[in-house]
């Protein structure tokens, strides 16, 4: 018994030995050391630099493209002219193209077919031409085991040698793997809020704008250096028209997913429209289109809806691309109206007020405001005579706390249910009317000169009204905030 198993294990042993021997000739006959490739420079090919490549075509299972120099020297991928191009992604299409270093050669190939380097079995194929005219043309074929590489070889040769994997990336997918995912041009971090307008669209209809005050309208009261045009004249919420006007010194997208958009015909245009979630639901105008002015350069871009895995996608007419974002870096294309807007309907130091004139069913009477060397001087009249500057600081208070409150969708039955109006003269001469009018029990749409889309809670027009009466009758006013 014991003598068998001495048996058993000396042929397994035997079997082992033959079993290396065998694997040590294969992978010795297989693989050649690199040193000895291409006398001794490891090249496939005498590399090029990228001054002296004239044209690099790809073919690949799936696509096909090219990058060309054109007449002004400069480099361009054919269809996309207009779409800038990641500079290290060429770099690095450039090594794999253009400075081929073979890893290893087979050295006694049995056939083409056997390492996928027929032109029906290749995986993908370039050609790279230089400046002065020469040409080479390289066929990728299989991988070989273990990722170590591709078997490769130049048209016209027999001789399989082995790439990287590292080309994977450059040759496998098509060109948007190598354009930047730029849509705009860049802003300086030194004057970017210098934005002189900038509107929104949405679903085809006008949504926001804002405009830069203009130069000779700037007065010390200007809490921001924009204001809201429309729907009405609001002030703007500067933290987030900052934050936006920010996003536009390098909007730059994670990647290119379209590009030739003006060589797409109607139908394919419209089907990218579609895919990328930039249509309304209705499906006949772009959801979110967004205009802005800086330096004299209009830009329009359009923004898509979000999508399941929370991209976004800006279409550029300009750049010609279409580039995806992460949806919260674009998150304010969806805010609400009233995240635009300062939510106090009238804010600004009392030192700069000329008068304020309350007109309603009750009162009807203008203070006006003496404002001496300091705060402590300030003195107000009416057509009555002088009230007490305390009350009134306290009316004055209560009209900084009036807020907006929700929208209003009225259409024209507001008209005649006006119940108070507020003309608010400047010490610059600027003015301001607010005009109420009291729709619901709790709540009253309002305009400012004559445009409007805001509501606030009806208490504090009523509260108005009540502090106005209580000043004319020379009785204590307190101010109150309505939660």
């Amino acid at each position: 018994m014991i003598g068998k198993q001495k048996k058993l294990i000396l042929v397994a042993l035997v079997a082992c030995v033959l079993l290396g021997a065998t694997l040590f000739v294969l992978f010795s006959t297989v693989w050649k050391p690199t040193d000895t490739v291409g006398e001794k420079t490891g090249f496939l090919v005498e590399p090029l630099d990228m001054a002296l490549i004239q044209e690099i075509s790809v073919k690949n299972r799936s696509y096909a493209w090219r990058l060309y120099r054109g007449e002004d020297n400069e480099l361009y991928f054919e269809g996309a002219e207009r779409v800038l191009y990641n500079q290290n992604m060429i770099a690095y299409l450039r090594s794999c193209t253009a400075y081929l270093t073979s890893l290893g050669q087979v050295k006694e190939p049995v056939g083409m077919e056997e390492y996928g380097l027929t032109e029906e079995a290749c995986q993908a194929s370039f050609s790279v031409t230089s400046t002065t005219g020469e040409t080479y043309r390289v066929l990728v074929g299989d991988k070989l085991l273990g990722d170590r590489g591709y078997y490769a070889r130049l048209d016209n040769s027999e001789e399989v040698h082995v790439l990287g994997t590292a080309l994977e990336r450059c040759l496998f997918g098509d060109l948007t793997f190598f354009l930047s995912g730029q849509v705009a041009l860049y802003l300086s971090e030194n004057n970017y809020y210098e934005m002189t307008d900038f509107k929104i669209r949405r679903d085809g209809k006008d949504f926001v704008q804002i405009e830069m005050i203009p130069e000779d309208e700037v007065t010390d009261r200007d809490l921001s250096t924009h204001r809201v045009v429309y729907p009405a004249k609001y002030e703007p919420n500067t933290d987030l028209v900052t934050r936006i006007f920010k996003s536009f010194v390098s909007f730059v997208g994670e990647g290119v997913v379209a590009y030739d958009m003006r060589g797409k015909s109607t139908e394919e245009f419209t089907a990218l429209m579609q895919k990328y979630n930039f249509l309304s639901a209705a499906g006949d105008a772009m959801h979110c289109e967004v205009t802005y002015t800086h330096s004299d350069v209009t830009t329009t871009v359009y923004i898509s809806r979000a999508d399941a895995d929370g991209y976004a996608y800006v279409y550029s007419p300009g750049f010609d691309v279409i580039a995806a974002f992460r949806a919260e870096n674009l998150a304010w294309c969806e805010y609400d109206l009233m995240e635009y807007t300062q939510a106090e309907i009238f804010a600004t130091s009392i030192s700069n007020v000329a008068s304020i004139g309350v007109f309603g069913t009750d009162v009807e009477a203008t203070f006006t405001l003496y404002h001496g060397e300091s705060a402590s001087d300030l003195v107000v009249k009416t057509e009555r005579g002088t009230v007490k500057t305390q009350d009134f600081r306290a009316f004055y208070a209560q009209l900084l706390f009036v807020t907006n409150d929700s929208y209003a969708n009225y259409g024209e039955d507001y008209k005649d249910k006006q119940s108070l109006k507020l003309v608010i003269k400047m010490t610059d001469g600027a003015e301001k009317t607010f005009v109420f009018y009291d729709i619901e029990s709790l709540k009253s749409y309002y305009q400012v000169d004559g445009a409007g889309v805001f509501c606030v809670k009806r208490d504090y027009v009523k509260k108005l009204l009540s502090d106005a009466a209580k000043l004319l009758a020379d009785k204590p006013v307190e101010a109150v905030q309505y939660a």
